[in-house]
């Protein structure tokens, strides 16, 4: 259990931070 409440903590950083790159370069996102 405590694994994949971490797998989904990991994956939700990584796509504010993604969204947070992309926005920074420019990149349009719908």
């Amino acid at each position: 259990m405590g694994q994949i409440i971490m797998h989904i903590d990991v994956n939700s950083a990584f796509l504010s931070w993604t969204a947070a790159y992309e926005k920074q370069m420019g990149i349009k996102r719908d």
